[in-house]
């Protein structure tokens, strides 16, 4: 009897909040089928708006056959009738169909191949980026106006401000031509990951640096920043323990547009350093107006950005309890 009412109890009290959740999280889910479901849309009406089609580079061919091929890939059905047709197959089946370009191989088995290169790009450009950016935003923050604040603001700006190609091009210049450290292409050992990772996490690191010091500093003007003074703590404490968590607040709110920086830079990134990746596929996918594989390299790219914001969703109640409720 008395377990039964702590238990009723219990559920009395969180019961509410984890249906609140639930519904949210629900909600969530919803945006991001819809915001899939319209970048699948557009990128399919932009495809087809794109002029010529994927058999227009071949050599001169009959009609007869240019339509027997048009046929065999659906091309001849109305625009609603190819969509939903492929939409179904995603949804139902999950085919992403099979490649115009590539000798009708599937489009699944070409992303398996290419995916897993590209995150492991992408995420060790962000895990650099948190790396290099936070320390260099930190002690910026704590000696402001001196010249280590110059010199990381300064190598900060630079980051954000200069193009992506051209800085793989310095870094090439640097450690493969001048000093001849790292390979200047390919990814056949694990040097040759430093120069990509590097080139595709510089602007991101910055981003990073640039927030992480202008938000430690607007921390350090709160009254809880002072009482931590006030008790005696060192000033490491203060920043590792009491400010820097509240700091985290911004940067966790654009970690989504940091990995679509991330995503859009290695675009150029894969194919500065002749990686083939599924960035390659997707410029190769669109210059072939091969459509099935570009609209499946397209969902991809898209996918892991809805994953990541409802990640940030998930990580915002922890970094501030205020936000549960």
């Amino acid at each position: 009897m008395v377990f039964g009412f702590v238990l009723l109890g219990f559920w009395g009290s969180y019961l509410p909040s984890f249906l609140v959740y639930c519904l949210h999280f629900a909600k969530k889910i919803a945006e991001a089928t819809a915001t899939l479901f319209f970048v699948a849309l557009v990128t399919f009406l932009m495809g087809h708006a794109i002029p010529g089609g994927p058999f227009d580079g071949e050599k001169y061919q009959p009609p007869e056959i240019k339509k027997l091929q048009e046929a065999k890939y659906g091309l001849d059905k109305p625009l609603w009738k190819q969509f939903s047709t492929y939409s179904g197959g995603i949804i139902f089946h999950g085919d992403f169909g099979v490649s115009m370009k590539y000798l009708n191989r599937p489009v699944g088995d070409i992303l398996s191949e290419t995916l897993p290169l590209s995150l492991s790009i992408g995420g060790l450009a962000l895990l650099s980026a948190i790396l290099i950016g936070l320390p260099l935003g930190m002690l910026s923050a704590l000696k402001p106006g001196t010249w280590w604040d110059t010199t990381s603001l300064f190598i900060a700006v630079g980051g954000v401000a200069l193009p992506t190609f051209l800085i793989g091009a310095v870094l090439v210049l640097i450690f493969c031509k001048t000093l001849g450290w790292l390979p200047p292409a390919r990814l056949d050992t694990w040097a040759a990951y430093l120069l990509p990772v590097l080139t595709l996490a510089a602007r991101p690191a910055s981003i990073v640096a640039r927030l992480v010091r202008s938000s430690l500093i607007e921390q350090y003007q709160n009254d809880y920043v002072r009482t931590a003074r006030a008790k005696g703590l060192s000033e490491s404490r203060i920043v590792i323990v009491h400010a820097l968590r509240n700091s985290l607040l911004p940067l966790v709110t654009i970690m989504g547009p940091i990995s679509a920086n991330i995503l859009t830079g290695s675009f150029i990134t894969e194919h500065f350093f002749a990686i083939s990746g599924m960035a390659k596929h997707f410029i190769d996918a669109v210059n072939d107006r091969d459509t099935f594989l570009m609209m499946g390299a397209t969902l991809i790219f898209a996918a892991l950005l809805v994953a990541i914001n409802l990640l940030v969703d998930l990580i915002y109640p922890i970094l501030d309890p205020r936000m549960k409720a």
